[in-house]
């Protein structure tokens, strides 16, 4: 082509076919950016009622406090909610981490999972962790039935489940100083337990006397008070997912601090754990 030759322009049908093409990119764009959030796709630890565990009625799917309040937070935004089952904690937190879920209804804080994971201001709940011991437990009269330090915990030998939290703090003291064993279930940590191949389990309150009166050993395990720590539980958004926007955040955040009151959550968390207790009257565990 001669240097000062002006090039050709495209023949107009090719030209306006090209920009319609570009224009309808740009739309399904705008489109699918605009719809990328119309199911929210959750999970967590389903061994923690009243707060969350697996649907008798329905196995695939999750129920409990955590998962009415999260729904009405989610309805002003017409967001719909998908409370999954996913298996063990370990592997719903593993989900959330690779992306394969939008979050996990219940969480404590520690530095680790924020890599993955954003915390939603404020908590839903504050929860007591305690240490459980058998009824007849050598632990009774060494600690006098009370828990004043940790430190008491070091001669013995506790479970718990595998990826579970205590708050950043204890976590970090009894990956130093303790010995602690992890396992995949609540029920097989009380098994553990009972069957003497430890001396404690660490759990948290309300779910671990749910579980005990479910699997019949009320009378068999007691818990050393007071609690060993009481750490807020928060709604968290996995880092990659597509729901996690300022406007779903601002919302979840917004309707706990304002939109139910303290009495409306302990209403809900009493309803459900006369549903768990009616629930443990038809199975057994």
């Amino acid at each position: 082509m001669h240097p000062f030759t002006l090039p050709m322009p495209y023949p107009y049908p090719l030209f306006r076919l090209l920009l319609l093409l570009g224009i309808a990119a740009l739309g399904n764009r705008a489109l699918a950016s605009d719809d990328a959030c119309h199911t929210l796709h959750f999970s967590g630890n389903a061994e923690y009622p009243p707060i969350l565990w697996q649907d008798p009625n329905n196995p695939g799917k999750l129920m409990g406090v955590a998962v009415e309040v999260l729904r009405r937070a989610l309805e002003p935004l017409q967001v719909k909610l998908d409370a999954r089952y996913e298996g063990p904690w370990s592997r719903a937190q593993k989900k959330a981490r690779e992306g394969e879920i939008d979050g996990l209804a219940g969480a404590f804080y520690t530095d680790p999972r924020t890599h993955y994971l954003d915390y939603i201001e404020p908590a839903l709940l504050k929860i007591p962790s305690v240490i459980f011991i058998p009824w007849d437990s050598p632990m009774l009269e060494k600690t006098g039935g009370s828990l004043t330090h940790w430190d008491q915990l070091k001669s013995w030998r506790g479970v718990t489940l595998i990826n579970n939290s205590f708050g950043q703090e204890f976590d970090q003291y009894a990956a130093r100083e303790l010995d602690i064993q992890t396992v995949r279930s609540v029920t097989l940590a009380f098994k553990t337990l009972l069957a003497g191949r430890s001396d404690y389990l660490i759990y948290e309150l309300q779910p671990g006397l749910s579980y005990s009166d479910a699997m019949g050993i009320g009378s068999q395990v007691r818990f050393l008070a007071p609690e060993i720590n009481s750490e807020p539980l928060y709604y968290t958004l996995a880092k990659g997912s597509a729901c996690n926007s300022a406007e779903v955040k601002q919302q979840i955040s917004q309707f706990l601090r304002s939109g139910i009151s303290a009495q409306e959550i302990e209403e809900i968390t009493s309803r459900y754990r006369q549903q768990w207790r009616q629930q443990v009257k038809r199975q057994s565990y």
